[in-house]
């Protein structure tokens, strides 16, 4: 296999699995097609840019490979390289891919908590140490 190939592979693969997870199609027909999926795994699987690629991967690497074990990982391959390409172009300020949420928050944003010093005593009324504690 040619690294053209390859590179063409990459690419298409990268462009089918985002055409699909992020991108509504000519006509809106991609978007008919994840509506019709509803709620389940199917939707699941559509809305994932990374589960996606694996299924494009597979779909794109079966007319390139040239022996079942040389499919497995040009299928692993393909599927890598468009997910590095999605980093890429997501550090360049595209959107997130669809599965990524963000991360949960222990407290509401506009919870203020003040850090301050408070001093510990002894027994008999002397410093101990100082230590720093969540206010109220």
């Amino acid at each position: 296999m040619d690294f053209y190939w390859l590179a063409l592979g990459t690419l298409g693969t990268w462009r089918l699995t985002h055409l699909i997870a992020m991108e509504d199609g000519p006509f809106a027909v991609i978007q008919r097609l994840r509506r019709l999926a509803g709620g389940g795994v199917l939707a699941q699987m559509l809305d994932c840019f990374y589960c996606l690629s694996m299924w494009s991967a597979a779909l794109v690497a079966f007319p390139l490979a040239q022996s079942a074990l040389h499919y497995v990982y040009l299928s692993l391959a393909l599927s890598a390289g468009s997910i590095f390409l999605e980093c890429v172009a997501h550090r360049r300020g595209d959107p997130a891919p669809a599965c990524e949420k963000p991360p949960a928050l222990d407290r509401p944003a506009n919870e203020d908590v003040l850090l301050r010093e408070i001093e510990i005593r002894d027994g008999k009324g002397g410093a101990f140490h100082h230590a720093h504690g969540f206010g109220d």
